[in-house]
């Protein structure tokens, strides 16, 4: 057995990032920026009002107050949009709209509930200060500047900065296709009539939704029996995707074939069985260069096993600089009963009280059983070792993958 911290490196050591194409804004959502994107203008892009009001010149108005109002002669009304072609005098005032470009000479704008206005003038009932309620060009985003760095994942704020360049498609690393195989005689296919002594196979639609919230392209290419040439024929056929993630058949049970049909087929094998609990029999390689994973079959254990490991593989494959951002600490809200030889990883609640991260895992908690999921944000990193984990005590967690 290897640690976790060994079979994540291994891991993403043998993972390649997946080829550049371009995207419209839509489709670039989700995927990762093949390259550093600059700033063709700045943002805002000139001198604009912040407020609807009057634009003005402040040193007209020192004094100014609702005792003591100052008048001004109003020369235009300037929606947004256009730009004024006057220059503002002492003793003028502009009637501006909210993004309306500053016109030459004023330096302020006084926000119209601050104001009465008359046919040709108005009343200020408030001194600016210079500067005040104007959003000055470049204050934001400066030209050239680097607004979305290689690596970085689209995001709707990433969409706005880059519609508000102009930028209306980007390069980005593509996103990788993921073959899910699952294996087992006593599957049966949800929807179908179910036999005596046999499960729904849920572990293919977890992982096809877990592969879809990360950003991959799930294919669930159904259910290989325990036999080595179903197992082999199924695998031929992942080998037309990027990756290859398989349930089951991974353990020493006399109906554990898959890796030794990976073994007859050439596969280059990096590890198998970690030393955490839950998903200790995990066995992860390559074959023709396509990355494989052998996974428990147990459907938490299988989760687990994704968030760990499959998660981090994605992101590389797609680019993405941002797979360990799951990744925080917290203090344990209680004590929890440790394992003597492995680390384990719990389901678990993360909430902040007090500005304290705080995470409580549920329990009780078996790789069968499905309902602590129901209720889990994420997964409590507890140590191997004696007796019980105080509560108080810092632990690694890793946020789970639940974008939809």
């Amino acid at each position: 057995m290897i640690s976790l911290d060994e079979a994540i490196k291994l891991v993403t050591e043998n993972v390649r990032t997946l080829q550049t194409v371009r995207a419209n804004l839509d489709d670039a959502l989700g995927c990762a920026s093949a390259n550093d994107i600059r700033a063709q203008y700045p943002n805002p892009r000139f001198d604009n009002s912040q407020m609807d009001g009057y634009a003005v010149i402040a040193g007209d108005l020192a004094g100014a107050s609702r005792a003591n109002p100052a008048t001004l002669e109003v020369i235009e009304d300037l929606p947004a949009g256009k730009i004024s072609q006057k220059k503002l005098g002492g003793g003028q005032a502009i009637r501006i709209m909210t993004g309306a470009p500053l016109p030459h000479g004023a330096d302020s704008v006084v926000a119209v509930e601050d104001t009465e206005r008359a046919s040709n003038s108005v009343k200020i009932f408030h001194a600016p200060s210079k500067g005040e309620f104007v959003r000055f060009g470049g204050e934001d985003i400066k030209i050239s500047e680097t607004i979305i760095g290689k690596g970085k994942m689209i995001a709707p704020p990433e969409i706005l900065a880059l519609a508000s360049q102009g930028i209306d498609e980007i390069d980005v690393v593509r996103r990788p296709k993921i073959a899910v195989i699952a294996t087992g005689d006593e599957l049966t296919t949800p929807g179908q009539q179910i036999k005596e002594g046999c499960i729904y196979n849920g572990s293919s639609s977890l992982l096809v939704a877990l592969v879809k919230s990360a950003g991959g392209v799930a294919f669930d290419l159904g259910i290989a029996r325990d036999d080595s040439k179903a197992i082999a024929e199924k695998l031929c056929e992942g080998l037309g995707f990027d990756m290859i993630v398989m349930t089951g058949g991974v353990s020493a049970g006399d109906y554990d074939l898959n890796r030794g049909v990976l073994e007859k087929m050439g596969w280059k094998e990096s590890f198998w069985r970690v030393a955490i609990r839950p998903g200790k029999p995990l066995a992860f390689g390559t074959l023709e260069g396509k990355p494989v994973f052998g996974m428990p079959g147990n459907p938490i254990s299988t989760m687990t096993a994704f968030e760990l490991f499959v998660y981090p593989a994605i992101k590389k494959m797609m680019g993405s600089l941002e797979a360990d951002s799951r990744r925080l600490c917290a203090k344990l809200a209680g004590d929890v009963e440790r394992d003597k030889e492995r680390e384990q990883l719990l389901l678990a609640d993360l909430k902040f009280e007090n500005g304290a991260a705080l995470v409580t895992a549920h329990g009780p908690q078996s790789s069968a059983h499905l309902k602590p999921a129901l209720s889990a944000n994420c997964l409590a990193r507890i140590p191997s070792g004696d007796g019980r984990q105080p509560a108080g005590s810092s632990v690694e967690i890793w946020s789970l993958t639940k974008n939809y």
